[in-house]
């Protein structure tokens, strides 16, 4: 994470806990760009595309909870990656 330019955290859940949360307090310590993308947000993938139109990116981190701890994160993450990168 350190050497990344942005982090994003994703989550099926709307509030962050546990290495999630610590990985967005380790940004803002090293005032590194985040956005946390949640599935209760209304638009995830336009959020994600527009933050990432934003910064100027070499590396991104992608992080979030363990599958074991969110069933279905994983599916959440390909879903909005995909409709983020290559929606029309």
């Amino acid at each position: 994470m350190r050497d990344s330019d942005v982090t994003v955290v994703f989550s099926l859940a709307p509030k962050l806990t546990g290495g999630s949360l610590k990985t967005v307090e380790f940004a803002r310590k090293h005032s590194k760009p985040l956005i946390h993308v949640s599935a209760v947000d209304p638009d995830p993938a336009g959020r994600l595309q527009r933050f990432l139109e934003d910064n100027v990116i070499d590396t991104l981190n992608i992080a979030g909870p363990r599958k074991s701890k969110e069933p279905g994160i994983a599916e959440f993450v390909y879903r909005i990656l995909d409709q983020a990168f290559f929606a029309p």
